[in-house]
């Protein structure tokens, strides 16, 4: 009995000892403070210093955490720059294509502080032209652009950029397409398409409001430029959503009526 009495006595010391004890916790951070408050405690802080405050734990310690804080004067430097689309999108996941500019901010370490950078950029967007020739309307071959035209195709010339813009030169397309014998076509019925021009395999609208809606089945096809269909099917009405080629070149899209009048228009995949 005295052996338990003993025991338990060290026991109760023991725990008594062990509540009695403090935690302590150190925290270190660092702000610029001409951009930049710390709020401690409800407390604002813009100067370095140690900052303490006591708490109790659910076991009856004390707990006093302690902020070291050094606040110093960061540098900014802004700074402007000009990058390709195509480049803007490899670089940022969350670069929204079509979009003019892009802004982050950069932290650098210097002297146990940081140098901010404020960086923009001004996204070029190069502009892409296309027209189309026949080789019923032509001799081949011709020279267009610094390129012997021999054959149907896509020739594409590099036209001078703006300056502070060399590395995305705008483009100029021509389409060699065969001969428009056995194409029935209505060249002043413009179809709508959205967008245009477009990603592989992204999903386009056509519409035609000439056609209108009294149809039993309309007939859509995207013909390359060697005048090969690569697809055909049959739709119900317009507009209607169908899903772009899978490799990039100038296409076009026909839509033939149960009377046998196409209607067309060219589509650019990028």
């Amino acid at each position: 009995m005295k052996r338990i009495f003993l025991l338990l006595s060290f026991l109760t010391t023991f725990y008594s000892l062990i509540s009695a004890q403090t935690i302590y916790v150190d925290i270190y951070d660092t702000i610029c403070s001409n951009i930049e408050d710390k709020y401690w405690n409800g407390e604002r802080l813009f100067i370095s210093g140690a900052y303490s405050d006591t708490t109790t734990t659910a076991d009856g310690r004390d707990s006093i955490t302690t902020l070291y804080l050094e606040a110093c004067y960061c540098p900014i430097t802004f700074v402007d720059a000009y990058i390709c689309e195509d480049e803007a999108i490899q670089r940022w996941s969350d670069y929204v294509p079509g979009s003019n500019t892009y802004s982050y901010t950069e932290k650098e370490p210097q002297n146990g502080c940081f140098h901010i950078y404020e960086v923009s950029y001004y996204v070029y967007i190069p502009k892409y032209t296309y027209d189309t020739v026949y080789t019923d309307e032509c001799i081949l071959p011709f020279y267009w652009r610094n390129h012997y035209v021999t054959e149907c195709g896509v020739y594409c010339h590099n036209r001078p950029a703006p300056y502070g813009q060399e590395r995305c030169p705008d483009q100029e397309c021509l389409v060699v397409l065969p001969s428009r014998t056995g194409l029935d076509y209505t060249e002043s019925h413009k179809l709508t398409i959205t967008p245009n021009p477009v990603k592989p395999q992204e999903l386009l609208t056509i519409d035609c409001p000439l056609i209108g809606t009294d149809n039993n089945g309309l007939t859509i096809e995207f013909v390359g430029t060697t005048g090969v269909t690569i697809h055909r099917q049959t739709i119900e009405h317009l507009p209607c959503s169908i899903q772009a080629p899978s490799q990039s070149g100038l296409y076009i899209i026909r839509i033939t009526n149960e009377t046998g009048q196409v209607f067309r228009d060219k589509l650019l995949v990028e």
